[in-house]
């Protein structure tokens, strides 16, 4: 499995995102870490976290923006599946788990998203996105 992630900058949550990832129950996996033009003290950051865990690795460009950034990033990512996960979010650590968990339960499975929970700067929880679950509901949204 392969996670991606794209940062232009971001050194206030990007820490807390990386904990989230190295805590997954599920281990198997490498972190593309696209380096979208980031400033000296997020690109840092972005090699102390690849120095201290080798499933991790940073791909530097200039800044093209989020989706060319993934586009490339995508480029580099060898997993069988791919994660996504922005760079100021935090990942319940079940989540790989539960995740690859329902593709190796089916096969016709080719996409999954999750709920969303926004928290405050202050990690106080401010509200929960779910999203369509039923192809039915997918085709309406």
């Amino acid at each position: 499995m392969s996670v991606l992630i794209a940062i232009h900058n971001g050194v206030e949550y990007f820490p807390a995102c990386i904990d989230s990832i190295k805590g997954q129950t599920f281990k198997e996996f490498e972190c593309v870490i696209v380096n979208d033009g980031c400033d000296e003290e997020t690109s840092k950051l972005l090699d102390e976290v690849c120095k201290s865990d080798d499933r991790f690795k940073v791909i530097r460009q200039v800044q093209t923006g989020l989706t060319k950034a993934l586009i490339h990033g995508m480029e580099h990512c060898h997993g069988s599946l791919i994660a996504r996960i922005d760079s100021d979010d935090v990942a319940v650590a079940t989540r790989f788990e539960h995740q690859v968990g329902a593709f190796e339960k089916n096969n016709d499975l080719v996409l999954l998203g999750s709920e969303v929970a926004y928290m405050s700067a202050e990690g106080i929880l401010c509200g929960i996105r779910g999203h369509p679950r039923t192809h039915a509901q997918i085709r309406k949204h």
